[in-house]
């Protein structure tokens, strides 16, 4: 009877455990000696220890090819992750360049536009002091203009008054040239057209009076060709007339004159 050496022996008569001796097991209960055939168990544990060797050899290298190619896959993986990794460093860093370029150049813009808003805010404080400057001055010539408006219509009312004085006189003395004279003047001072026919009026009438007027009249009639000519009438009138009065006829004759010469000068 047969029984396994690798397991725990035991006696076939009592079922104890055998102890062994040599190549003989001995019951340690009632002294029953086997020896253990070879066949019955060597050659089958040898088989399957060679046939666990042969698994373990081709496992382990099945694990070895397994383990070289992950670890050439990993390396690749791990290689090509690198340089995608220096790619996009290489990329970044250009963002970055181009980032601090642009930074630059926006504070060196931003720099400028400060300036620039600083200068405009000179010139609109500037424009500010001139515009303050234009009202004080516009309110100073508003007042002056005021004044010699107050002023130039004090000088109206002051020669209508004289004018008034002079009329009333003139009634009272009519053949007083100095009268007639001052009026004319009075006259020519005012600037409504109605008052050219008086000053010119006062004016034939002192001419009338006495020729030698004339140049005190003069500056009424204008620098024109019919003073000229009213010049040389007098002069030469005065010339025969000498120091006597005038007779009735010659002054009469240079009413005459007077009145065309004087009309056709404010006709001109």
């Amino acid at each position: 009877m047969s029984f396994e050496i690798y397991g725990v022996p035991k006696c076939p008569e009592c079922r104890e455990e055998l102890a062994a001796k040599s190549l003989t097991v001995e019951c340690g209960s009632c002294g029953h000696q086997i020896r253990p055939e070879r066949r019955c168990g060597r050659p089958w544990s040898m088989g399957c220890v060679g046939a666990i060797a042969l698994m373990l050899l081709v496992l382990g290298a099945y694990a070895d090819h397994e383990s070289s190619r992950m670890h050439s896959r990993m390396r690749a993986g791990v290689t090509a992750r690198l340089q995608e990794l220096r790619e996009r460093n290489g990329l970044l860093s250009q963002q970055l360049f181009a980032a601090r370029q642009a930074l630059r150049h926006t504070e060196a813009r931003e720099r400028c536009g400060l300036a620039r808003i600083e200068m405009l805010r000179e010139k609109l404080i500037e424009l500010a002091r001139q515009r303050d400057e234009a009202i004080r001055s516009a309110d100073q010539a508003a007042v002056e203009g005021e004044d010699l408006l107050g002023a130039l219509d004090d000088e109206d009312a002051r020669l209508q008054l004289d004018i008034e004085f002079l009329e009333d006189l003139a009634v009272r003395h009519p053949d007083d040239a100095e009268i007639r004279i001052r009026l004319a003047s009075a006259y020519s001072e005012l600037d409504a057209s109605d008052y050219s026919s008086k000053m010119l009026e006062h004016a034939r009438r002192a001419l009338d009076i006495d020729p030698r007027l004339y140049p005190r009249v003069r500056r009424f009639l204008g620098a024109s060709g019919g003073s000229d000519e009213l010049d040389g009438l007098i002069a030469r009138l005065l010339e025969r007339a000498g120091d006597r009065p005038l007779t009735a006829d010659e002054s009469r004759r240079f009413s005459e004159d007077v009145d065309r010469m004087v009309h056709e000068s404010v006709g001109r």
